[in-house]
């Protein structure tokens, strides 16, 4: 039982730090895509092939940031739905 107490603790655990890590990954995708947007818009004759090349880094940064962030709010339901499973396991039987 103790073992099973600590696997059950340390697996909470892990959710936690993945996620942390869900959240700090979208964050950076956004900051990245605004980087690289910040960098497309400060155009030139000169330099509008690396506009365009910036554009389109900044979309795809901007796409994997809301990736992540459907996958942290995928993840955020599964694991309210653990809990709300564990809440109704733990809760008195009528048949105990």
């Amino acid at each position: 039982w103790f073992r099973a107490r600590l696997d059950l603790q340390q697996w909470r655990e892990e959710i936690e730090i993945l996620d942390e890590e869900l959240i700090r990954t979208a964050k950076w995708f956004e900051t990245m895509s605004r980087r690289w947007k910040d960098l497309a818009s400060r155009e030139d004759e000169a330099r509008q092939g690396f506009a365009e090349y910036a554009f389109q880094k900044s979309e795809m940064f901007a796409q994997r940031s809301t990736e992540a962030s459907e996958c942290l709010q995928w993840a955020r339901t599964v694991h309210i739905k653990e809990k709300q499973t564990q809440r109704i396991l733990n809760e008195p039987s009528l048949y105990t």
